[in-house]
């Protein structure tokens, strides 16, 4: 796509002005735009049919047809993440409405005048007139917890939010608002399943159960080849990608869980947790804190943990910097626990809100592209300070990416000493195997008790493990499980 696009820059400036090579690139990649010939960039004609084509080009046209209401309506239509390409002084006049354009068609054009799409956009408005921080969570847990048959689609959910953000960043000065919408759809982003649990029930009852913690950004669908493989084994297995927001979903999904494991932790049957990543790594720490305390429902209906848990596969993780010469983790807190520094840890967390929101709407909405969007200043400005201070406005009620810290805590504390498999690949660009091999020794230290099971991949992506690799994967987690007495020779 973009080759042919930048093939542009290098064709006759007769080809460069001919409006129909330009649309035919244009298809290719958004960005041929730019190497259109100038006279055709400022043609409104020109720019109208790109725009309806492709509507993310309204960032590259000029600042007068990002303000003329007809061009934008048309790029909104087409990929309502447009909307933060329009003019400022447009934001509020201009009625076409994100996912409510004819020209796509489609369930979203459906669902568009559903009742309850239309008590989102009021529950929407009535936050951004009352500022209320946490309005937007609350706003989409009650349209998400409504019956199936009633509620919008999550594509039109989807389009409807990225447009409100998009205009809140366009806005002369977004603050806390802007962030915290930001930060409300990062967090519904993390679970591109939501609230979704899968159980698979093993061949006998009481051998183990598998609980397999998702990746942010991730769906259910992707854990598909741990839990067959677990399944293979005789085990019950549960699986999800951790729903962190709405908090509604969130605590949903939890029972949910903890309903699952009751009714599998039964005649003795052990427990093996496998985490995705630090977001599967993050749920687990939430779960295992609750569960130690046991001190309300409904985790004091479950077993003793330190009874029933066996063993902990880190899969493709943890991304959790070592404060060496205290020789423990570093302390939690938003972007805290995903770097080694104050701004490596908020660019970081950057690049996760924007992984997980393209894994949402590659999913949902296709034609809404998050990267696009963050190259317009305004709204990679309000993305940088959501970084920085979304975990704070929302103060949700477990740590995103997990405490650390307390994770060491509790896995000392326990009676017996859980046995572990890091796996983790030499091709991970998020997690480079020297990251996790340092938290490998950092383990050692922390906890010389412990067994600790290594396996280094060489030809996998972040968490793609178990699609390119998985026999080495299933051989890895079985001898580790052998070796422990989980299973018998």
């Amino acid at each position: 796509g973009a080759q042919r696009g930048e093939a542009l820059a290098h064709a006759a400036e007769a080809l460069r002005a001919d409006p129909e090579v330009v649309l035919a690139a244009l298809r290719q990649d958004p960005e041929a735009f730019i190497f259109a010939a100038p006279a055709l960039r400022a043609e409104r004609a020109f720019v109208h049919a790109a725009v309806r084509q492709r509507g993310e080009v309204l960032r590259l046209a000029s600042k007068e047809l990002q303000a003329d209401p007809e061009v934008a309506r048309a790029a909104i239509a087409q990929n309502p993440a447009a909307r933060a390409f329009v003019s400022a002084d447009l934001q509020q006049s201009i009625s076409a409405v994100p996912g409510s354009g004819d020209t796509r068609g489609g369930a979203s054009s459906e669902v568009a005048g559903d009742k309850m799409l239309e008590e989102l956009r009021d529950r929407l408005r009535d936050v951004q007139a009352t500022g209320d921080l946490k309005g937007y969570d609350v706003a989409l847990g009650d349209v998400l917890l409504k019956g199936a048959g009633r509620r919008p689609t999550i594509s039109s959910i989807v389009e409807e939010l990225f447009g409100v953000a998009a205009a809140l960043a366009k806005t002369a000065e977004p603050g806390r608002l802007a962030e915290a919408c930001l930060y409300s759809l990062f967090l519904f982003s993390v679970s591109t399943s939501q609230d979704e649990v899968r159980v698979r029930r093993g061949s006998q009852r009481g051998v183990g159960c598998a609980l397999v913690l998702g990746f942010g950004g991730g769906h259910v669908d992707e854990l598909e080849g741990q839990a067959s493989f677990y399944q293979s084994l005789g085990f019950d297995v549960i699986s999800l990608t951790p729903c962190l927001g709405p908090a509604a979903l969130a605590q949903r999904q939890r029972d949910r869980v903890v309903q699952e494991l009751r009714e599998a932790l039964v005649e003795g049957a052990g427990l093996v947790v496998h985490a995705c990543s630090n977001v599967g790594m993050g749920c687990w720490i939430n779960i295992m804190s609750a569960w130690s305390a046991c001190a309300e429902e409904p985790w004091r209906s479950l077993p003793d943990l330190s009874g029933c848990l066996k063993a902990l596969v880190f899969d493709c993780a943890p991304f959790a910097p070592v404060v060496e010469d205290q020789g423990k983790a570093a302390e939690p807190g938003g972007a805290a626990g995903l770097g080694s520094g104050a701004d490596q840890g908020h660019e970081m967390l950057v690049a996760v809100m924007l992984g997980c929101m393209a894994g949402l709407c590659r999913r949902h909405a296709p034609g809404i592209r998050p990267f696009v969007l963050a190259q317009d200043k305004g709204f990679a400005k309000v993305l940088r300070a959501a970084a920085v201070s979304g975990s704070t406005l929302l103060a949700p009620q477990w740590p995103e990416f997990g405490d650390y810290a307390k994770w060491e805590q509790l896995d000392c504390a326990l009676r017996f000493p859980l046995p572990r498999l890091f796996l983790y690949s030499a091709r991970d660009q998020l997690f480079p195997p020297e990251l996790i091999e340092a938290y490998v020794a950092h383990t050692a230290r922390y906890n010389s008790h412990a067994p600790i099971f290594t396996e280094r991949c060489e030809r996998s992506p972040h968490c793609k493990l178990w699609d390119a690799e998985r026999e080495r994967c299933a051989n890895a987690v079985t001898k580790m499980l052998r070796a422990v007495g989980v299973l018998t020779p």
